[in-house]
């Protein structure tokens, strides 16, 4: 059987260079498509363990929180039941010396109000810091979000084997 008079060999040469350029990009973009697919895979498995770790981190300063916050009600019902003894020993005693005695007892709750002021300071400190972990876990969920839409972006591209 005779060849067809266009099909010489520099034509054959042609088109065997051709296909064997289209295979080798098409081998290319499989490789690019699956080392992408792993990258989005891992991203999606480092984004899980960060927020993992997160709500363990802010369960860990939720339990410290409240430990520090009984911690201060203790100290300030002490505080206070000190004060009601003094209290009481001194309107026991109203004599001679009730002007130091009530002098003694205005200095000591003063004390207690700067007590508390630094104790409200330490609060509003933890306030802010409780922000900025809802911040940046609201960041990491932004990045999970972003991910997933450039997965199901790239589902339309027939990728049907990629997770």
């Amino acid at each position: 059987m005779a060849l067809p008079s266009w099909l010489d060999g520099r034509t054959i040469a042609m088109l065997t260079t051709m296909v064997t350029i289209a295979l080798t990009l098409g081998a290319m973009m499989q490789n690019a498509h699956s080392r992408l697919a792993s990258d989005i895979a891992e991203l999606r498995k480092d984004g899980r363990e960060d927020l993992s770790d997160m709500r363990t981190e802010m369960a860990g300063l939720r339990n410290e929180l409240k430990a520090d916050i009984a911690n201060l009600r203790n100290e300030l019902k002490a505080d206070i039941a000190n004060l009601r003894n003094e209290l009481k020993a001194d309107t026991d005693g109203l004599g001679a010396g009730l002007g130091t005695r009530i002098d003694k007892l205005d200095a000591r709750l003063r004390t207690v109000e700067v007590d508390v002021g630094a104790i409200r300071e330490g609060l509003n400190s933890v306030k802010i810091d409780v922000a900025a972990i809802r911040e940046r876990l609201s960041s990491v969920e932004i990045d999970v979000a972003s991910i997933r839409g450039t997965v199901a972006g790239d589902a339309h591209l027939g990728s049907a084997e990629t997770p």
